[in-house]
């Protein structure tokens, strides 16, 4: 659910998350978004293979939307999700048939299709054979992936630690400290860091791909 409820609607409705309120809060998120989306689209490169990866990218608006609208959760998947349907579609590019004018630019590519029969960690040994990715940048996405399986799989942990303590009961809090819901600080750093990785991502592909370059 997207949009803005008025006053205290959403408050009232007892959401944890919802609806955001049109206010000072969702306006200073929006402003934060257009950083992040401009790291993203200021590499190298971005808008020549966009037929490869404006997929993807859409998959990183949706994290933006989320963000804009409270749901912190929900951005950090879908930063996730996103970072690896980004990195399926540049192998499988890469390891294609690319097609260029006289000029070099990229006009056509032919996936490698099998790419995306591969597991994850496979895909990304191939992307250090390719020379797309090192152990540093492997790192950082790792660091995404890891936020990414906690808000995954925050309801099974949480299920875990609240299992700890006889006292849970509709009205009493916990004895356990546990880790809290997501905060609008750490989605957006989830959200920038992915930018920044993307930017390299993309940048790296570029330049791999105007050497693959067949003249047609």
């Amino acid at each position: 659910m997207t949009g803005c409820m008025v006053g205290s609607e959403a408050e009232d409705a007892g959401f944890l998350v919802g609806p955001s309120r049109c206010d000072a809060s969702r306006i200073a998120r929006e402003e934060r978004l257009i950083n992040a989306w401009r790291i993203l689209i200021s590499c190298r490169g971005y808008s020549d293979i966009y037929f490869i990866i404006g997929l993807d990218v859409d998959l990183f608006r949706e994290s933006l939307s989320c963000y804009q609208n409270g749901a912190y959760m929900a951005s950090i998947l879908m930063c996730g999700v996103f970072l690896e349907s980004l990195i399926y579609d540049l192998v499988s590019a890469i390891k294609g048939k690319v097609e260029c004018d006289r000029k070099g630019r990229i006009l056509s590519i032919k996936r490698d299709l099998d790419i995306y029969n591969l597991q994850f960690g496979l895909v990304i040994e191939e992307t250090k054979r390719i020379g797309l990715m090192d152990k540093e940048l492997e790192n950082e996405i790792n660091n995404i992936r890891n936020q990414r399986n906690f808000a995954a799989h925050y309801a099974q942990r949480l299920r875990k630690e609240l299992s700890k303590t006889l006292e849970y009961s509709k009205g009493l809090k916990p004895a356990t400290t546990i880790k809290s819901w997501v905060s609008s600080e750490e989605a957006f750093k989830v959200l920038e860091q992915t930018a920044k990785i993307a930017n390299q991502l993309i940048k790296k592909a570029y330049s791999i791909l105007e050497r693959l370059c067949i003249i047609s």
